[in-house]
């Protein structure tokens, strides 16, 4: 979509033979793929690697995982696979962790009564002080408060 629009404003900038029908042909598939993520939500655009990726983490969310432990599994190479994820998600695979895990949290925080602190260790977090600056940099505020908001 990014590039689309870009292309649309090359187009209004440059003002060719062509354009206008250019330009409407440029907003109509704009169009498209957005209705396409509003009807398909849950489907992925992502290629199959950075797939394999997300995949993945959602498997091993709980666990410590890195990166690097993937592409060994997977005989890939590091730099080329964090670069190609953080390209397609526009964040690392660290703050996909993070993303992951602080969702996993919140579904036990509102969706249990388990102690704040079991559920931390539950999804992977052993050191309470990250998680709890992990959680308020993601959503704001603590996990207390966000349980008690959703109750």
């Amino acid at each position: 979509i990014g590039s689309l629009l870009s292309e649309m404003v090359d187009e209004y900038e440059h003002q060719q033979l062509g354009s206008d029908e250019i330009f409407r042909c440029h907003l109509k598939e704009i169009l498209i793929l957005t209705l396409r993520l509003l009807i398909e939500p849950n489907k992925s655009y992502y290629d199959s690697i950075t797939n394999e990726v997300i995949h993945f983490v959602h498997k091993h969310y709980r666990e410590s995982l890195t990166l690097q432990t993937f592409c060994d599994k997977k005989h890939y190479n590091l730099s080329y696979i964090s670069r190609r994820f953080k390209q397609e998600t526009g964040m690392t695979f660290r703050e996909y962790v993070q993303k992951t895990r602080i969702e996993k949290c919140c579904d036990l925080l509102t969706g249990s009564d388990m102690p704040i602190n079991e559920i931390a260790r539950f999804v992977g977090y052993d050191d309470m002080q990250f998680f709890h600056t992990v959680f308020k940099r993601l959503l704001h505020m603590t996990p207390k408060e966000y349980r008690k908001l959703h109750q």
